[in-house]
């Protein structure tokens, strides 16, 4: 979508007028799970993100929903933290 200067909102609404089927791709729980533990290991989002197959921000709005505290940009992680 960048590549073509439109934004997400958009290509969907386009999508929709044209009555093009999408796929709803959701994580699920068992996923949920995993992106939390591998975030606590220290990944960052993009590489949970790669890792399972989501975009990155998706994987912010679950964690946030889960409670999730979120690291600061330049924040590391120590082995014994808790997050």
């Amino acid at each position: 979508m960048k590549q073509f200067d439109l934004a997400k909102s958009t290509v969907i609404d386009h999508l929709n007028r044209a009555k093009v089927y999408r796929r709803v791709h959701a994580m699920s729980e068992v996923q949920i799970d995993e992106a939390v533990e591998l975030y606590k290991s220290g990944l960052s989002l993009a590489v949970i993100g790669k890792r399972i197959g989501f975009d990155d921000q998706t994987i912010l709005n679950r964690m946030r929903v889960r409670g999730v505290r979120m690291r600061g940009p330049h924040e590391l992680v120590s082995p014994d933290s808790s997050l």
